[in-house]
């Protein structure tokens, strides 16, 4: 058996007599042409093409993102068949993505430091580049995050639940609710208003958060909506809800 092409291996068996299956194996292909090679058996000649990246086809999701001004992780896929080459990099220092390179349909994280510029809306934008040699040659990937902004809650009408009460300011605030628990609702106040994301986060998992979810992006002036369950225990518990740096304590009664 002959082979031409040095990216063509046999796989096992060299040579034999008699009926017999001949494996091959190949790499991917990163050149941008497709190429071709040759195997002959005795008097037999086949032909073995494999395409190259110039062939291939991408897609990415999201292309673009918008993120509050905490520290903050997130995704990106790159969709692309098997053996289609990409890399990616980042135009700024504050934002970084892994892996930076790769093939075939992929999961990429980013990782955002946190903003500390201040003054209301002063976002930052960075640029996540995916590159290939396809045709099209890469795409960008367009960050956003929010700087400093004016982000106030407080109770809508009738949002607290039977028994609560509440105490706060610009800076924070206090929920002292009953051992009953029941429903919550607030506002979310923000300036400028379009120019401003927040999330909602606590690592308290018996608050359940009806609207929106933990570290769900909102964009602007929103509610939060959500539930606390009766307390099990004779003990009073707390938890804090933190939005945009902001604590919102809660203060159970135990039963």
């Amino acid at each position: 058996m002959k082979l031409d092409a040095s990216w063509l291996a046999i796989d096992g068996p060299p040579q034999g007599s008699g009926p017999a299956s001949v494996h091959f194996t190949w790499p991917v292909n990163d050149d941008a042409p497709a190429r071709t090679g040759t195997f002959s058996i005795g008097a037999v000649t086949a032909r073995v093409t494999q395409p190259g990246q110039e062939t291939c086809t991408y897609q990415l999701s999201p292309i673009a993102v918008s993120i509050p001004r905490l520290a903050w992780t997130g995704q990106f896929t790159v969709f692309a068949p098997h053996g289609c080459a990409w890399s990616t990099s980042s135009d700024s220092g504050w934002l970084h993505a892994q892996p930076v390179s790769g093939h075939g349909t992929t999961t990429v994280d980013y990782q955002a430091d946190f903003n500390p510029q201040t003054g209301y809306g002063n976002q930052r934008t960075a640029v996540v580049g995916f590159r290939w040699l396809a045709p099209t040659a890469g795409q960008n990937v367009r960050v956003n995050q929010t700087g400093d902004c004016s982000l106030a809650f407080t109770p809508a009408t009738g949002g607290l639940a039977a028994g609560a009460t509440y105490a706060g300011d610009r800076t924070g605030g206090a929920v002292t609710a009953s051992a009953a628990g029941g429903q919550f609702h607030f506002w979310v106040l923000t300036e400028p208003f379009m120019g401003c994301n927040w999330v909602v986060d606590s690592t308290d998992t018996w608050v359940q958060f009806d609207s929106p979810s933990v570290r769900q992006i909102m964009a602007g002036d929103g509610d939060l909506h959500f539930t606390l369950p009766a307390n099990p225990s004779p003990q009073a518990r707390r938890g804090v809800l933190v939005m945009d740096g902001k604590p919102l304590t809660i203060l159970q009664q135990g039963r």
